[in-house]
């Protein structure tokens, strides 16, 4: 089963490194597929910095840069376009979703 992981972010840069590292404790033992969309939503900080640093250590990690701040809905949206999985499972960027509860999610 491929699943997708839709997370929109939006000036995020500060916690990218610690979310993407829960994000790969809770997947990397799971007998699935991932591909990871990371939506950035117009982010005027080092973002984008920080995600290509991400994407250099986690081939399964890919960006879509918008062209300016659309908002929350619209990136997911963004993302659902991309995201071809079995399963999409969207999260926030800002960690308020914690991906400790994937495997569970998953399992149902």
């Amino acid at each position: 089963m491929v699943v997708s992981i839709v997370i929109p972010i939006h000036n995020e840069a500060n916690g990218l490194v610690q979310l993407h590292q829960l994000l790969r404790d809770s997947i990397d033992d799971l007998p699935h597929v991932f591909d990871i969309w990371y939506i950035n939503d117009g982010s005027t900080d080092e973002t984008v910095e920080v995600m290509h640093s991400i994407i250099g250590d986690d081939h399964r990690v890919h960006l879509v840069n918008l062209s300016r701040n659309f908002g929350h809905q619209a990136a997911i949206t963004a993302g659902l376009d991309f995201a071809d999985g079995d399963v999409v499972i969207t999260m926030d960027g800002d960690g308020q979703h914690s991906p400790r509860y994937i495997p569970s999610m998953l399992e149902l």
